[in-house]
């Protein structure tokens, strides 16, 4: 997770349409451009609801992983807070990533600065391979599994 959530910036080569509900339907109030700094009070998913420079609902990536809208600041050291401890994986996607090894709990993971958001969950790149911040359950609000470490 981000250090300081309430900052993002927009990195969609398209920019980010804001919304003015969560829902996907929902009229769009403005396009931002890409290089825009946003501030949110709250993530939802996939979606995050911005308070400036307009309110309202933007998508953090497309459904298979391309981001929207990314944290300004990233973590950049992680320990694993989950009981059974946590798999890394070769790729983002759980369903293609070979696993590579398994961390238990109590390590202390180096992240590159990547992540990716997939099934709702997002997944954060270290030096030997990719981790999942939360279980999947519940559409990724499920139990957390990294903490950031200041």
């Amino acid at each position: 997770m981000p250090e300081n959530r309430d900052k993002f910036v927009v990195v969609g080569l398209k920019g980010a349409s804001v919304r003015k509900e969560l829902r996907l339907d929902s009229p769009i109030l403005r396009t931002l451009r890409r290089g825009t700094v946003v501030s949110v009070s709250e993530v939802r998913q996939r979606r995050a609801h911005i308070v400036k420079p307009v309110n309202g609902w933007a998508s953090l990536s497309t459904e298979d992983g391309y981001g929207i809208i990314e944290p300004t600041k990233r973590c950049s050291r992680y320990k694993v807070v989950y009981n059974d401890g946590i798999i890394v994986r070769s790729t983002a996607k759980i369903e293609t990533g070979e696993v590579v090894k398994i961390v238990h709990p109590g390590d202390i993971l180096k992240a590159t600065g990547k992540t990716q958001i997939l099934d709702g969950v997002e997944r954060v790149q270290i030096d030997s391979g990719w981790v999942s911040m939360r279980l999947r359950e519940d559409n990724g609000v499920g139990a957390r599994l990294l903490a950031p470490m200041k």
